[in-house]
C-alpha cells in the first residue's frame, strides 16, 4: 500500500492523487489523455475505480500500482497510481 488516495473531481472526469501527507501528486483527465472517443454519451464520467481484473494484469506497463476505471459510457481501462497514466482497454 502506498497510502495514496485517488479522488474523482466533481466533474466526473478528472482524477487527483493525494499523498499520505496531503500533497497533490498529480491531477489528470484520463479520458482526454488516452484520446478516447465519445461513445454512448456526450458527457463521459467515471462511475467506478477498483482493483483490475486478472486478465488486465498483462496490460500493466510501468512502475506503481494500477486500478481500473470505468465510465458511464461503458469504456474502461487501467490507471497507473504513481503517475496518472491511463490506458484504455475497451468498451462494452
Amino acid at each position: 500500500m502506498t497510502g495514496t488516495i485517488l479522488y474523482v473531481e466533481s466533474d466526473g472526469r478528472h482524477v487527483a492523487a493525494i499523498s499520505s501527507k496531503g500533497e497533490v501528486l498529480w491531477n489528470r483527465d484520463p479520458f482526454a489523455d488516452a484520446h478516447l472517443e465519445l461513445y454512448r454519451t456526450d458527457t463521459p464520467q467515471i462511475v467506478f475505480i477498483g482493483a483490475p481484473l486478472k486478465w488486465m494484469k498483462s496490460y500493466e506497463v510501468g512502475e506503481g500500482g494500477f486500478v481500473t476505471i470505468t465510465y458511464n459510457s461503458s469504456q474502461f481501462g487501467l490507471l497507473n497510481i504513481a503517475n496518472g497514466d491511463f490506458r484504455g482497454l475497451g468498451q462494452d
